[in-house]
């Protein structure tokens, strides 16, 4: 009876892992939590059981706890590569590249043939700024499995911050199937532009990824009015009143909020979205234009904040901050934190105005404000009577060109400020936030001339890039 009874508990074990692992497939993660739960209450022990609730919690951006659940099955199977891969992949999450690449290093030692694995390697490197060692991984991975549309994707990623544009733009197009990257395919029964003569031709550029991307991403318009017939530019309708300023010569149309296009698409020729512009206007450093900024706020709008600020605080320098970034994903490795962060940064401008330009809950923004005036009574935070709307980007733009600075953490703002020509500082990140185009290390941006860029030096410290923008303040200030 007794053996009875544990064959039927096994049993029952192994129902509810099938059941757990059967849920996860589908995509209900809830149930697939609940029913591995209880395989493991019954037998905790169980590897595969914790390994599958390991990736419910992937599936769910609960990556502490994956990592948790997967300690718990390589301490018991050292060697189980599929563990070790996902280890890899969620302390790169975490924002522990090291300790990736030390999982994903045994890993494709154990399975040299998986092109996943070496894909994951890479990043891993990348994250660690082994740029040589992380082209070659994605290289492995690419001979292994030539589709492999994320590899190639982060490959293209890896050459452009090092100045190969022709290959980074070419792998830079993976991003359409690489299914983590968001992009989201648009059909406007046009073809698709191929870099072919646009004498003549109607061309729709449609916006991609968020505000900060659009934003960057349309500087390369300044390459390619001038080389078609017309152009049409359809994005996100926050951006369409300062696109429509900037760029006279063309047809700005916001995209519904519905999603769907408002273009009418007769007499178009041609369709590109805009990331895809700088493989056909930019293939070289040389081809990026820094002479003069790309986007015009509205100067009378401008004018009368500045005249407000002037009423109210007097000739003090008055310099925008923003210290969040609320990406999803990436967000958290590009956020500071103002009272255990910033301190340097406010000591080197104690005459000082800071205007929250940190978009986000106004509570939230009100809160941190509140913590850094009590921490440092002596920082002047301008007071705002009536907050910016979030979505009112003209606006923004004005009230950016109003300032004589800005300082900020690598978000929507930097590439405003930037693409308005105002003088900015910015806290670039390492580790799994380290965007490509902020390039390979360097202090200044070929995008933005304005732009000024403090790199950490270990993931998750900031306290080298404010002591560095710190000190270019004091320098500012003073001349």
């Amino acid at each position: 009876m007794l053996q009875a009874g544990s064959q039927k508990r096994q049993n029952n074990v192994e129902a509810l892992y099938l059941l757990g692992s059967l849920h996860s497939h589908t995509g209900d993660q809830r149930r697939a939590e609940a029913a591995l739960r209880a395989a493991l209450d019954e037998q905790p022990a169980h590897a595969d059981a914790r390994y599958n609730l390991a990736r419910v919690f992937m599936d769910t951006n609960r990556y502490q706890e994956a990592e948790e659940e997967l300690a718990t099955v390589l301490s018991a199977r050292p060697t189980h590569v599929s563990a070790l891969r996902n280890m890899g992949v969620v302390c790169l999450q975490l924002g522990k590249p090291k300790d990736a690449l030390a999982c994903l290093s045994r890993a494709v030692e154990i399975d040299p043939l998986s092109a996943q694995t070496w894909s994951d390697f890479g990043l891993a490197r990348s994250q660690l700024s082994d740029d040589l060692g992380s082209e070659q991984a994605f290289d492995q991975a690419l001979s292994l499995e030539p589709e492999l549309a994320r590899a190639r994707h982060n490959r293209g990623h890896v050459r452009l911050r090092n100045l190969n544009f022709v290959e980074g733009w070419r792998d830079y197009e993976a991003r359409k199937d690489d299914p983590k990257s968001g992009f989201g395919a648009r059909d406007f029964g046009v073809p698709v532009w191929q870099g072919e003569s646009l004498t003549g031709k109607k061309i729709l550029v449609w916006g991609e990824q968020g505000l900060g991307d659009q934003i960057f991403h349309v500087g390369a318009l300044q390459n390619l009015i001038g080389r078609a017939g017309q152009v049409v530019l359809e994005c996100e309708p926050r951006l369409a009143a300062l696109f429509e300023r900037s760029f006279p010569a063309i047809l700005v149309v916001p995209r519904a909020d519905s999603g769907e296009s408002q273009v009418v698409e007769a007499g178009l020729d041609l369709q590109v979205s805009s990331g895809s512009l700088g493989r056909w206007c930019r293939p070289d450093v040389s081809d990026v234009s820094t002479a003069s900024p790309y986007l015009k706020a509205d100067s009378s709008k401008a004018q009368t904040l500045r005249k407000k600020y002037g009423i109210e605080v007097g000739d003090r320098p008055l310099v925008g901050v923003s210290w969040c970034s609320y990406r999803v994903g990436l967000g958290p490795h590009k956020s500071t934190n103002l009272v255990t962060d910033w301190g340097p940064i406010f000591a080197a401008l104690p005459n000082a105005v800071f205007v929250p330009l940190q978009y986000g809950k106004r509570s939230d923004i009100a809160r941190d404000i509140a913590a850094v005036t009590k921490a440092f009574p002596s920082v002047t935070f301008f007071k705002m009577r009536t907050w910016m709307r979030p979505g009112n980007i003209d606006a923004l733009a004005a009230q950016v060109v109003g300032l004589d600075a800005v300082v900020s953490v690598s978000n929507t703002t930097v590439h405003l400020a930037g693409a308005l020509g105002v003088p900015t500082w910015t806290l670039v990140p390492t580790g799994p936030s380290r965007l490509w185009y902020w390039l390979d290390g360097r202090k200044s941006s070929p995008w933005y001339s304005s732009v000024t860029l403090a790199w950490q030096k270990e993931t998750g410290s900031w306290i080298e890039p404010v002591n560095e923008v710190a000190e270019n303040l004091k320098e500012w200030v003073s001349k």
